[in-house]
């Protein structure tokens, strides 16, 4: 399979030029590429990414469901999205972010009339995470007369 040499279009330079390698590597030249250095180069040039974070069943107070990921390189989270299959009745539905299994104060909310069963929070100052330093997730408040369930929490990350 060849693939065409006209310009791969792409709001994002990073994304574009591992295109422009994927192309090359693809069409036969193998031998140009340094996939592992252009992966670092980009980890740490300021690369923007989003993690989704998953928690099935139904949701309980104080119920850690995430709490062992590791990040590669420095990050910061400035905000994060909530999603519930199944939306909290009654009252809301928080989660919180943990560093090294410590609750850090930078709750998403999913109210019971939240919009397509999405939220979304941007912090007004943003939560760091060195290579050496664990984040976790946990369930703070659910709702009073259904818990809500199957959740996808979204930070989005930069590399700092």
């Amino acid at each position: 399979m060849i693939l065409p040499q006209s310009p791969i279009v792409s709001g994002d330079p990073i994304l574009t030029d591992y295109l422009r390698r994927i192309r090359t590597v693809i069409n036969g030249n193998l031998s140009t590429e340094n996939f592992a250095s252009s992966i670092t180069n980009s980890l740490t040039n300021g690369g923007e990414y989003s993690l989704i974070i998953t928690a099935a069943g139904t949701m309980y107070a104080d119920y850690i469901f995430m709490d062992g990921f590791y990040p590669a390189v420095k990050i910061s989270i400035i905000k994060a999205s909530v999603f519930a299959g199944t939306l909290p009745t009654g009252s809301s539905l928080t989660v919180d972010f943990l560093k090294n299994g410590v609750e850090q104060s930078k709750i998403l909310t999913l109210a019971t009339t939240a919009s397509n069963h999405l939220q979304a929070t941007t912090f007004t100052t943003a939560l760091t995470y060195l290579p050496t330093d664990r984040l976790g997730m946990i369930v703070k408040t659910v709702g009073s007369t259904e818990a809500g369930r199957d959740l996808n929490i979204t930070p989005n990350i930069k590399v700092i």
